[in-house]
């Protein structure tokens, strides 16, 4: 399945459980928030259009699950890695425990469209 095909199932701002959102900058092409999340918190699969995310770990560890390809990437503090605009993807903690840090998204208008859980395969050996 290609990315101009994805079942799309809702569009939201932060459709998901977090211990702590701070939206530091927001304008129309660009948006910088401080995220920490704890436990089993974890957001949908879902894609932005137009934007890349870039995360900045400050705290413990993220796991982020990707399609189109397949990838699991374990992020620590002090690390960074970014998805580009189009590619499915989900976060969460990874170890359970807390995960801080800076989502930098753009250029481009920002969206977050919740994708069908059931169009991902398990990969990894890791459910979804």
């Amino acid at each position: 399945m290609d990315n101009a095909t994805l079942p799309i199932t809702a569009t939201a701002g932060a459709a998901y459980e977090m211990d702590r959102r701070v939206k530091l900058v927001e304008e129309p092409n660009h948006r910088l928030t401080q995220i920490s999340m704890s436990g089993d918190q974890r957001s949908p699969w879902h894609v932005h259009t137009h934007v890349e995310d870039l995360f900045y770990i400050t705290e413990g560890v993220l796991r982020i699950r990707m399609h189109n390809p397949p990838e699991t990437r374990e992020i620590e503090a002090g690390e960074s890695f970014s998805i580009q605009a189009g590619r499915p993807h989900f976060i969460e903690v990874a170890d359970k425990k807390t995960v801080s840090f800076l989502l930098i998204q753009g250029l481009g208008p920002c969206d977050f469209k919740v994708l069908d859980p059931q169009d991902f395969p398990t990969h990894d050996g890791i459910e979804s």
